[in-house]
């Protein structure tokens, strides 16, 4: 049936010629009110720009990221160590086998100290001193190894204002790779605690990913291996900038050697056995100012990047750290550097992984 041309959604004019509307008093009532509530989105407006207020978003999830693994595959008799020096950046030293607690320019940063080692090849190696003939033997311990840099003005920021930021971050180094409760207990509480609110969640979601649990920015012992009582070592640098925002950006650069206990020490021959190293290159935004809001306000974990040497690969599928001697692939697969070269915080973080799989 054809239709009457009639527009369904019309009212036929009923709407403009309701009595109602045409009453005056009516109308200016509607006009007044209109006026006030025009007035009042204004005034909200303008409070809204003098605020700042807004949600800021420091880095689309999920955060970049990358993680290496570098096996020693070596062989007690059949290796082949070459002696020599390496130079090392920066000198560091409190926590040991019981561990407790767009175009950046870096404008301050902390001073490297030089270190020549070569590594030990006595038929066994002394537990007491496991770092001795590696880079690490010269290097500090634990929290004591993250010298900050003299700070220095960096942007609108005050050098005060950068000390304190290099501070926090520091404390998030201790706390995410020092601290016994990170790495044995795998508590991250003292770890997320020192982030800013609303970076906690996306922290903790990363810790929870089996199949990787951000050893690109924590490092939490395998089950089952222990430390030795000494120090962990540490060694490397910070440095301090500001990110396009003008928010200040600590980049962080530091190798920490984890001194393992073996379970059989008759069979320990080298320090690589025992001897896991971890190399981090972390990125840290301070977020600060009432233009931000609260929740926004605090240490936000940026850009990270890590690699792992002289480890059990097993452990580290899952995002753990454990000893060499472990490894039942420890036989395979000869590395061409140095046993020195990734103790190093100058080598290049990105190295193929020579884990068998």
């Amino acid at each position: 049936m054809p239709g009457t041309g009639r527009d369904p959604f019309s009212d036929g004019g009923l709407f403009e010629n309701h009595p109602e509307l045409a009453d005056r008093r009516w109308q200016r009532r509607t006009e007044k009110l209109n006026r006030k509530l025009a007035k009042r989105a204004e005034q909200a407006s303008q409070n809204e720009q003098q605020q700042g207020w807004r949600t800021w978003e420091p880095a689309p999830p999920p955060r970049p990221r990358r993680r290496f693994r570098a096996a020693w595959g070596w062989s007690i008799g059949l290796t082949v160590l070459i002696l020599g020096g390496t130079f090392l950046w920066g000198r560091f030293g409190d926590h040991g086998g019981s561990a407790t607690a767009g175009g950046v320019v870096p404008l301050s940063a902390s001073q490297p100290t030089n270190t020549v080692t070569t590594e030990q090849k006595d038929a066994q190696l002394d537990l007491n001193q496991p770092f001795a003939g590696t880079p690490a033997a010269g290097w500090g311990d634990g929290a004591n190894g993250i010298v900050l840099p003299a700070p220095v003005a960096v942007g609108k920021w005050s050098a005060a204002q950068v000390g304190a930021a290099e501070q926090q971050v520091k404390q998030v180094l201790i706390a995410g790779n020092l601290d016994n409760r990170m790495l044995v207990n795998h508590d991250p509480s003292a770890y997320l605690a020192l982030l800013a609110p609303n970076d906690r969640s996306r922290e903790q979601q990363y810790l929870n990913d089996p199949s990787n649990r951000d050893s690109a920015v924590v490092t939490q012992l395998a089950a089952g291996f222990h430390l030795l009582p000494a120090a962990i070592k540490v060694n490397g640098s910070m440095s301090a900038a500001t990110d396009q925002q003008g928010n200040i950006l600590i980049h962080t650069n530091y190798v920490l050697a984890y001194p393992f206990s073996p379970a059989n020490p008759a069979e320990i021959h080298r320090s690589a056995q025992i001897v896991a190293i971890h190399h981090l290159q972390d990125d840290f935004r301070i977020v600060q100012g009432s233009s931000y809001r609260t929740a926004d306000r605090g240490l936000w974990v940026m850009q990270t990047q890590s690699y792992t040497s002289q480890m059990d690969c097993q452990a580290a599928d899952q995002g753990y750290l454990g000893p060499a001697y472990a490894d039942e692939r420890l036989g395979a697969g000869l590395d061409t550097e140095t046993p020195d070269a990734l103790f190093d915080p100058s080598h290049p973080i990105d190295i193929p992984d020579t884990c068998q799989h």
